[in-house]
């Protein structure tokens, strides 16, 4: 039996093979809810998701975020600093954070924005990774604030955006 959807800009595709169909039916549409339901919080296409709601508030505030959320940003950031900032999940635009209002995430093109001024819309937002701590143990994020206590995310740059892509395919996929 095969079940498909189609989320985060790719098409995820069931294979169940086994005796009881209706079974395997009920255990692949589960799998499909909680796959779209990942596309519902984690993608920065969709008005409404977590990741979007960070997005419009980049500059400006702190959002609160489910601990699911949280704790997957915890875990991106933890390889931010461990890749020396070779992995960062945060990116600048050339165009105020618009840029994934712009578009839907179907269409799987840049925002109009980055092909009108040649750069590249997934470039760390400062190019380079952030600079060490005075004590020199850690790589301190100029960029994207975590509160653990209160769960709120922040981003601390207008016009910087979060974009999970292939994490959030991943986190589906577990």
């Amino acid at each position: 039996m095969r079940l498909a959807t189609h989320a985060m800009g790719t098409r995820f595709e069931l294979l169940l093979a086994g005796g009881d169909e209706e079974l395997l039916r009920a255990a692949g549409e589960e799998v499909i809810e909680l796959i779209e339901d990942a596309h519902r919080r984690l993608t920065r296409f969709e008005r409404g998701s977590v990741v979007s709601e960070i997005n419009a508030a980049a500059g400006v505030g702190a959002v609160r975020a489910d601990n699911e959320v949280f704790d997957l940003l915890s875990r991106c950031e933890r390889y931010r600093v461990d890749s020396g900032g070779a992995f960062d999940v945060v990116f600048s635009s050339p165009v105020a954070n618009g840029g994934g209002a712009e578009r839907s995430e179907a269409e799987g093109v840049p925002p109009r924005s980055s092909a009108a001024t040649g750069e590249d819309p997934l470039r760390p937002a400062s190019g380079r990774p952030p600079p060490q701590s005075v004590t020199g143990e850690e790589n301190v994020n100029q960029r994207l604030v975590l509160d653990r206590p209160r769960r709120q995310v922040m981003l601390l740059q207008g016009g910087s955006f979060v974009d999970l892509g292939g994490v959030a395919k991943g986190f589906a996929l577990d």
